[in-house]
């Protein structure tokens, strides 16, 4: 094998193997594609930034509870202005947990059945969603103290489903990477194999040619860029 077919296949440069070009330029046409739409949304829920927005959020709405409790504990006696801040707190955690609602209602939807086969999954859905039945159970209760213990039960598994979620999709991603290594490089050894070939016959033939030619003694031409 010569340098030039070497530096043509590592380079990209396969004119000399029109076969290996025409392979090329399909897969980039099939990496081109538009993805479906469900193929898009898994790719952004596997994410880890998105698991990351996930654990933001999770974190932040933990420690709203966390302040609740702790105004709920200073045993102050609760102003206008302090009513209207602990109300707002579990506004906004109301909030962030139907953010999660939807989230799992679109992980549904992404998923379909392989949804209801990961465990994972399923009981983070449920722990979604009693946090937020309690949250609107405890809403306007004054007993609401009683349940923050389970609230903040529920929001630490969340945390730790989250970080095991991003460590999960960080590993599948080095993986998916690697193969994609493999069958990339397994694609070009294949292609170099036969260019080689082509290569090969290619010089077969022009041997016959030159004994063709001396045999009816024709003059043979130079080669192109030779001297004359």
């Amino acid at each position: 094998m010569g340098p030039d077919l070497e530096y043509a296949v590592i380079s990209g440069d396969t004119s000399a193997c029109p076969r290996a070009s025409q392979q090329i330029k399909s897969s980039q046409h099939g990496l081109e594609r538009k993805l479906p739409f469900r193929e898009k949304a898994r790719l952004l829920l596997e994410s880890p930034k998105f698991h990351i927005a996930v654990l933001t959020l999770v974190v932040a709405e933990l420690s709203m509870v966390v302040v609740e409790l702790m105004i709920d504990a200073s045993g102050v006696e609760k102003s206008w202005a302090l009513e209207a801040v602990e109300l707002t707190l579990k506004y906004a955690s109301i909030a962030i947990l139907s953010l999660f609602v939807l989230e799992n209602l679109f992980t549904v939807y992404v998923l379909r059945c392989e949804f209801f086969r990961k465990c994972l999954e399923v009981f983070d859905t449920a722990v979604v969603v009693t946090s937020l039945v309690l949250e609107v159970y405890f809403l306007h209760r004054h007993d609401a103290a009683n349940g923050v213990g389970i609230l903040i039960a529920l929001r630490l598994w969340r945390i730790v489903r989250v970080v095991n979620g991003i460590a999960v999709t960080v590993t599948a991603q080095s993986e998916r990477k690697l193969d994609e290594e493999r069958e990339l490089r397994e694609e070009a050894q294949s292609e170099l194999r036969e260019c080689v070939c082509a290569r090969g016959k290619q010089q077969r033939y022009i041997l016959q040619l030159e004994e063709f030619i001396r045999a009816h003694d024709l003059p043979v031409p130079p080669q192109p860029g030779g001297p004359p």
